[in-house]
């Protein structure tokens, strides 16, 4: 199913979807110093889409982010950013083994 197909599955890729997401974090760390030396750099925003890129991949991370970003809508009563944002919630937790307990 097309939201399955977004999200890494469990086990070793989750594993290593989370330590690719280190990696680019420290990278990105890297480049923002740098850049605060220099200048804005192409890399630091490379870093940041790849980053957000990987981000999506990982079911867990994208639940709690959609449901920040909800809850921030719903504070600012944009009534239809905040209804996207629980979809989106939705369908992430959905693919989560620890809210799909049957039986």
């Amino acid at each position: 199913d097309r939201v399955r197909s977004q999200f890494v599955s469990f086990g070793n890729d989750l594993w290593d979807l989370r330590s690719k997401l280190n990696s680019l974090t420290l990278r990105l760390i890297e480049a923002m110093t740098e850049s605060e030396e220099h200048c804005e750099s192409t890399r630091e925003e490379e870093l940041r889409q790849q980053l957000l890129r990987v981000e999506r991949k990982d079911a867990e991370l994208v639940y709690m982010l959609e449901l920040a970003d909800a809850h921030e809508a719903y504070g600012e009563d944009r009534r239809e950013d905040a209804a996207i944002h629980m979809t989106k919630a939705r369908e992430a937790r959905s693919c989560l083994p620890q809210f799909n307990l049957e039986g």
